[in-house]
């Protein structure tokens, strides 16, 4: 939440969305609610919908993927997304 707040809310160019893996959507918003994150939240049953399906991989704990608004992979990890957000925001 630290990075999110500092680097994210308030900026009118970067949206974080939250891709679960969880099955179930009641337990998926329950930990959302309780951890009190304020960003959007995709299933994995609407991961295709939402274009997200293609990053998917067997591990997806916290994975950061920043993509721009085409869909085009712009950086993985945290410390990368967070730089590059960083460089695009200034």
């Amino acid at each position: 939440m630290k990075s999110y707040n500092s680097k994210i809310a308030g900026n009118d160019k970067v949206e974080m969305v939250h891709y679960s893996m969880d099955q179930s959507e009641e337990a998926a918003l329950k930990w959302a609610k309780s951890a009190k994150m304020p960003w959007p939240h995709v299933l994995p049953k609407n991961a295709r919908k939402s274009g997200l399906s293609k990053f998917n991989r067997d591990s997806m704990a916290n994975l950061y993927v920043l993509i721009d608004k085409d869909g085009k992979k712009l950086a993985t990890d945290k410390a990368e997304c967070f730089q590059k957000i960083a460089e695009l925001t200034k």
